[in-house]
């Protein structure tokens, strides 16, 4: 009778245990698929104006070239592997649908956008100085079609005014205008700030950026935010300051969906 009682309460255990394991390897495989199908294709974009595009570049059919210049983020940071961070779901996609279009990245993690203005800017006390190697004079003498710059958070994590900030924007695009480059900026994207103040900045940067340069900034930071412009925890890395897969892949689809890269690419 014991042996029998023994055997019972040892099958029951064995069943539970199956159960849970295969319930865990179920929600294991639905959270994997999740970040690969996410539906993003209804997302909020800027409605197309006459003069969102510039007069001034040329759209031709056949080999594009775009430089990005920027940190962490795309540099990968966060994303579990780099294929399924947001510049290399843009190259894999490109390279999907038939587009002949070379991607050179040239961002650095940690780098801020006085890492990346032109040689020879006049240096100032206790501000990075320009990297030639992966600056826009480099990603001009490339002579692309297309530059895109990824500058989320680091300049208001380092200090810099916003007045400091939106004039190195202004040196940028500056130069990428008279060199009939076509250009987007990614606006700001949520970090998890101790101090509210700064992650204040962080949506009054955005607004400051969409108003200086109109048309030309990819704006994500609501749909990445929650209350308080923190990461939402759906699309957060764990570290306070990185996108997980799916947040990479966000930015991939506000990207490809944006009207310059759209009509550049031949998505219209």
């Amino acid at each position: 009778m014991k042996l029998n009682t023994t055997r019972t309460i040892f099958l029951i255990i064995s069943f539970f245990c199956l159960f849970s394991c295969k319930k865990t390897v179920q929600n294991s495989e639905l959270i994997k698929e999740d970040i690969l199908n996410i539906d993003t294709a209804q997302l909020s974009l800027p409605l197309p104006i006459e003069n969102q595009i510039d007069s001034i570049i040329e759209f031709p059919d056949s080999s594009l070239k775009i430089v990005i210049l920027g940190s962490s983020t795309s540099a990968g940071n966060g994303a579990s592997s780099l294929s399924l961070s947001w510049v290399n779901l843009l190259r894999n996609k490109l390279r999907q649908d038939g587009k002949n279009v070379d991607i050179i990245n040239l961002s650095v993690p940690g780098y801020n956008t006085f890492h990346i203005l032109p040689n020879g800017n006049i240096e100032s006390s206790g501000k990075p100085s320009p990297d030639i190697f992966r600056n826009i004079t480099k990603a001009i003498s490339y002579r692309p079609n297309l530059i895109i710059i990824n500058m989320p958070t680091n300049d208001v994590a380092s200090g810099f005014s916003d007045d400091q900030i939106l004039a190195n924007y202004t040196v940028l695009v500056n130069l990428m205008k008279s060199n009939n480059i076509n250009y987007m900026i990614t606006g700001t994207q949520p970090r998890n700030f101790g101090n509210a103040d700064m992650r204040k900045r962080l949506k009054i940067l955005n607004d400051k950026m969409i108003i200086s340069f109109p048309g030309h900034v990819v704006d994500y930071l609501q749909k990445l935010s929650k209350n308080g412009w923190f990461i939402l925890e759906y699309f957060s890395f764990g570290d306070d300051i990185h996108l997980n897969d799916r947040g990479h892949r966000i930015i991939f689809q506000y990207i490809i969906n944006f009207p310059i890269f759209k009509k550049l690419v031949g998505y219209q």
